[in-house]
């Protein structure tokens, strides 16, 4: 089963990078046509290396030898070092979005696994990357006594209610047009879950 998810996905992007070298280096090929293909090569390799992540961390999980390593932060501090490469993902994926960064005014600190939580992020930005073509994506944090609140929201296709109880399912995405469209392995939001859960937390 596993493999059979994962077949077409990787052979995507390494077909891309096979098929943009071989013709980067034909002479007769014009150089301006040259550092497209470098471009187109860049961004398939970058697809792959991502997806090979994701199923590390998938591996990583079912094994049951995830490291929890916790230690206190500002939670501010965490939000505004992810900001700038938040940007720079949007600048580089040419859509006309607006990232808005809404954090509280306290100063809270939480003891947790900073990459865990890094990660967490960071998959659900690029989730909403993914599916929003133009307008904004915003991160919200907020406390409630004890508990802490990441609120990630976007102006994109949305999720159908129907689809809330799979789309954190492993192999799974919403809306198989889209899903044929903008294609994916759908593990990236099953490792959020499954981090959240080990954390202590939930997503939904």
């Amino acid at each position: 089963l596993f493999l059979a998810n994962m077949s077409h996905e990787i052979r995507t992007p390494l077909n891309g990078i096979m098929g943009f070298s071989e013709l980067i280096v034909d002479p007769e090929i014009e150089e301006q046509l040259k550092a497209e293909f470098a471009t187109h090569i860049t961004r398939n390799s970058e697809q792959l290396l991502k997806l090979i992540d994701q199923i590390f961390h998938l591996s990583v999980i079912e094994t049951g030898k995830v490291r929890i390593t916790r230690e206190e932060f500002r939670i501010k501090l965490l939000l505004l070092s992810l900001e700038q490469k938040f940007q720079n993902k949007i600048k580089d994926s040419k859509k006309n979005i607006k990232l808005f960064l809404c954090t509280d005014l306290k100063e809270d600190k939480i003891i947790t696994d900073y990459e865990k939580l890094d990660l967490i992020i960071e998959n659900l930005f690029d989730n909403a990357l993914k599916f929003t073509e133009s307008g904004s994506i915003s991160i919200e944090y907020f406390r409630e006594k004890e508990e802490f609140l990441f609120k990630i929201s976007d102006t994109g296709c949305g999720i159908g209610e129907d689809e809330y109880d799979i789309i954190f399912d492993p192999f799974t995405q919403g809306r198989e047009t889209i899903r044929k469209i903008k294609g994916g392995s759908g593990l990236g939001l099953s490792n959020v879950k499954n981090y959240v859960i080990l954390l202590g937390g939930k997503v939904w």
